[in-house]
């Protein structure tokens, strides 16, 4: 009887393993787990061990999955490195996305494991050499996975690890050996080939300035960046739909420059969108960029923020979260921002489903009358909205666009376009009334509506339609939101429609403006005009490095 008491935990634990061997289909992250819970189960229990270990291996995979179909980027260390310190901040995010039905099952993992521990400390018997033996055939019988868990730390030992190996473009064939990997990320430096900046400054030469107005009429700029905002008649499903149609990206009498905007992110990553706004660079020139606001913004000297307070401008940043998720509060004050109004500032609720464009609209009106004073010293307001995050077609959605378990997958897509719409259309109308009280009063005003990225629907962003402005591939279809500048002054031509790189947006605020642009953003406008608003359009050859040289030495990084 005995016998059979000391066996049944390792018979337990082994089925477990082959069970995860069959589901996770994943050599490294079993042959990692094998080799935990061998050394695992000397000190502690062996189910408890294996009940411990398999979960949290399968739930990187698992997550890496999720994260891969949400924003086309893999799992990384810092999900987690720069997450947990802030994760009262950053759980707002995870809880859009995570049911009941997963928390449940979290806190059934954590009873069962306290369950196991108690039965294999009361109930059941082992000797050390029960485990020994149980180790050694754990890792007999898991011997291919092991050598290929060697093959793969070899490979980590002899390679140069960077922010590209990340890339959706470049998928690894273990989502754990890519986590394991992530840890030895560089540090985020501006990256470039020391070319020297003379190619960019002999065409930069012939480009003519802006015209800069009197600085006694300095307008109000106001930035708002439309969360997942696109025209939706991008898509084919709103092809004949006049309620497609948005204010916002229309033009009409105050527009004076709109058009597709070319983002650099897809499904996610605001982030890197709010640094090209801040800081006219792409994030892909930096070498660790997973997490800007944490490892590029510190190192920041000179953004859009110290332009505009160098110009005599109030700024601030009004937030639709909390100042600690993404590190966003630090973020802005190295991106020169004085303000900064978080969800905490403004009373905003916890669930984004409440966060609606009309709030944070209304929020952004206080503010601004808040900071207009009796002065009339210039404000630069920054804004995000929230509301039409994802997921689509779950909890935020109305009842009849909240997708069943019995709907096909054409009524899903059906049912995510349609709230999408739906949400977009509230936007729209919020933001419509905004720009109206702005732009009627006597204040001169300077508006930017443009969105950071696509939604990523859920994973299946992919599946729909397109109708894009100009042929291109799927893929690069998914990187181009909408924008437009409006103006109650020097409305004088008619609006420009012109596809626009987002890394152009704070160059092209300065000069819209009538604003002195400083080195930074000058050089930025010089590089718009040279590649017509388009980086892809830019010289190639080393014509870019010698730009990011030309760059370097205005001292805006260090």
């Amino acid at each position: 009887m005995r016998a059979r008491t000391a066996l049944l935990p390792y018979a337990v634990s082994f089925a477990l393993f082959l069970v995860a061997q069959r589901f996770l289909q994943d050599d490294v992250a079993i042959a990692s787990a094998a080799i935990v819970v061998a050394i695992l189960q000397i000190i502690w229990r062996p189910i408890s061990a294996t009940l411990l270990v398999l979960p949290v291996v399968a739930a990187i995979s698992t997550a890496n999955t999720i994260k891969f179909e949400y924003t086309g980027e893999t799992l990384i260390w810092q999900d987690l490195a720069y997450a947990l310190p802030n994760l009262g901040n950053n759980l707002g995010a995870l809880l859009q996305y995570v049911d009941l039905l997963g928390l449940l099952a979290l806190v059934g993992w954590i009873g069962v494991l306290v369950l196991a521990a108690c039965v294999e400390r009361r109930r059941l018997s082992r000797t050390r050499a029960d485990g020994a033996i149980f180790a050694a055939i754990l890792l007999l019988v898991f011997s291919q996975s092991i050598v290929a868990t060697i093959d793969e730390a070899a490979a980590l030992t002899h390679e140069d690890v960077n922010a590209w190996t990340f890339s959706g473009h470049r998928p690894s064939p273990s989502a754990l050996e890519r986590f394991i990997r992530s840890t030895r990320i560089a540090s985020a430096d501006f990256v470039y080939a020391p070319v020297g900046a003379g190619e960019y400054e002999t065409r930069a030469a012939s480009v003519s300035s802006p015209e800069v107005h009197d600085p006694g009429r300095k307008p109000d700029v106001i930035v708002i960046l439309q969360e997942s905002q696109f025209d939706p008649r991008q898509l084919a499903a709103c092809e004949s739909r006049a309620d497609c149609r948005l204010d916002m990206f229309e033009p009409g009498a105050r527009s004076r420059q709109f058009g597709p905007l070319r983002v650099h992110v897809k499904g996610g990553g605001t982030w890197n969108s709010e640094l090209a706004l801040m800081t006219g660079t792409d994030h892909h020139w930096f070498s660790r960029t997973a997490y800007a606001p944490y490892t590029v913004a510190p190192r920041i000297r000179h953004a859009l923020g110290h332009q505009f307070r160098a110009l005599g401008y109030r700024t601030a940043v009004v937030y639709p979260v909390q100042k600690g998720m993404m590190n966003a509060f630090n973020a802005y004050r190295a991106y020169g921002m004085e303000a900064f109004f978080g969800a905490e500032a403004l009373a905003l609720s916890t669930s984004w489903c409440d966060v609606t464009d009309d709030v944070m609209y209304a929020k952004l009106a206080e503010v601004r009358e808040r900071l207009l004073g009796s002065d009339e010293q210039p404000l630069f307001l920054l804004m995000l909205t929230i509301n039409n995050h994802g997921p689509h077609g779950k909890k935020c959605a109305r009842p009849e666009n909240v997708i069943s378990s019995g709907d096909s997958p054409e009524q899903q897509l059906s049912k995510k376009v349609e709230d999408y719409i739906e949400r977009s259309i509230a936007s729209d109308r919020a933001s419509r009334a905004f720009r109206e009280s702005v732009l009627n009063s006597k204040r001169p005003s300077l508006i930017l509506v443009f969105g950071d990225h696509q939604p990523s629907f859920e994973g299946v962003a992919d599946r729909m339609p397109r109708l894009p402005h100009r042929p291109m591939s799927d893929e690069e279809a998914l990187h181009f939101a909408n924008y437009q500048f409006f103006s109650n002054v020097g409305n004088h031509s008619p609006p420009v429609r012109r596809e626009l790189d987002v890394v152009f947006l704070p160059s092209t605020l300065l000069e819209l403006a009538g604003l002195p642009l400083g080195p930074v953003f000058d050089a930025n406008l010089r590089l718009r005009k040279i590649c017509d608003g388009r980086l892809d359009q830019c010289p190639g050859g080393s014509f870019l490095d010698s730009y990011r040289d030309h760059l370097m030495t205005t001292g805006f990084y260090r």
